[in-house]
């Protein structure tokens, strides 16, 4: 019937019997979703809701219905753009309350897929203790909460009393004396006397010349508080965390769009260089665009220019206002600006 009134469009009852013919079955399936729905047949029920989709692109109900089924599923990256699609068409406090549960269960998927990673690394060996140590951090940043990952921190972070007493007992020293005694008796007394001076003397001259210690070195002057993928952690939320602990230091996010950099003083965007752009503009692109790739927080004070005044909860209030609702900040108003400030910009008009 459709396909007859694509076919014959001068025939006005064709077409109002097409029409008739879409509201039946538009009808009929939304009555079969529910159902599917109510029994927990996502799965099945999302065909039907492409089909609801085809007959009436802007339906509420269906984008709704369709946003929960996707999110019964596991897919909740495409039950996010579902329900924006929806909020986008009719926004109101149920739609949000809904992706906010949505954006919820993202957050707590995200963070059993970081306990997943964390567990097996710790599981693997100390050789990627670092790497389970970058996990827990991760974990910590998002869910400041989450116990298991607290103490897990804790203990990876904290020496093992057992190395160290195993080195006290069992010094080198005295296994290569031990070994050259048991060779070469007439120099033993020598050794015993100046073997760990010369261990020392070769301990430290390797150690200069190592890469490796440069470069533990300049990660001592420059320790990361904060690290890890942007798929896990939004750039948002990392924000966030250094401007609730008034951080001063240097963001840098690598993407496939690049190499940006957002410079803090007291956890507020002072400066920002991303996607091409400086300022404020390029902050709010980095925020809206950027959901791929990695980031380090180093803490170190660098004098730069300031290109940003306003507050980072205003801009992501602009950049990101589900975001910014997500972490409970309110809709965020433009300072007003002072009668000095009106004549001055009257003046630079005129």
């Amino acid at each position: 019937m459709r396909a007859a009134g694509s076919l014959s469009p001068m025939r006005t009852g064709i077409a109002d019997m097409r029409r008739s013919v879409d509201a039946a079955l538009f009808a009929s399936l939304s009555h079969t979703v529910d159902s599917l729905m109510t029994a927990g047949h996502f799965e099945e029920a999302l065909p039907r809701i492409a089909t609801l989709l085809s007959i009436d692109s802007n339906s509420i109900p269906a984008l709704v219905a369709k946003s929960k089924c996707l999110a019964a599923t596991g897919q909740t990256d495409a039950a996010l753009s579902s329900i924006d699609l929806a909020i986008a068409r009719r926004p109101d406090e149920e739609l949000h309350k809904l992706r906010a549960e949505i954006a919820t269960r993202v957050e707590h998927d995200r963070i059993s897929d970081m306990e997943s990673s964390a567990k097996r690394l710790i599981q693997s060996g100390d050789w990627v203790r670092g790497e389970a140590v970058d996990v827990l951090q991760a974990i910590l940043a998002q869910d400041p909460s989450n116990e298991w990952a607290r103490e897990e921190f804790r203990r990876l972070a904290t020496p093992t009393e057992g190395a160290d007493s195993l080195a006290e007992a069992v010094p080198p020293s005295t296994a290569v004396s031990r070994a050259v005694h048991s060779v070469m008796p007439d120099v033993t007394s020598f050794l015993d006397r100046y073997l760990l001076a010369i261990l020392a003397f070769f301990a430290a001259w390797a150690l200069f010349r190592s890469p490796l210690s440069r470069a533990l070195a300049r990660r001592l002057h420059e320790p990361s508080t904060l690290a890890g993928d942007v798929s896990h952690i939004s750039i948002a939320a990392v924000l966030r965390t250094a401007n609730d602990g008034g951080m001063t230091g240097v963001l840098t996010v690598k993407s496939g769009e690049g190499r940006s950099r957002v410079y803090l003083e007291h956890g507020e965007p002072v400066h920002c260089e991303a996607l091409g752009k400086k300022g404020r503009e390029a902050l709010v692109e980095l925020l809206r665009e950027v959901e791929q790739g990695t980031f380090e927080l180093v803490p170190r004070k660098k004098k730069v220019k300031r290109t940003i005044e306003d507050s980072f909860q205003i801009i992501l209030t602009q950049a990101d206002p589900h975001a910014a609702s997500a972490m409970g900040i309110a809709t965020a108003r433009q300072p007003k600006k002072s009668r000095m400030a009106e004549l001055l910009e009257t003046g630079s008009e005129k």
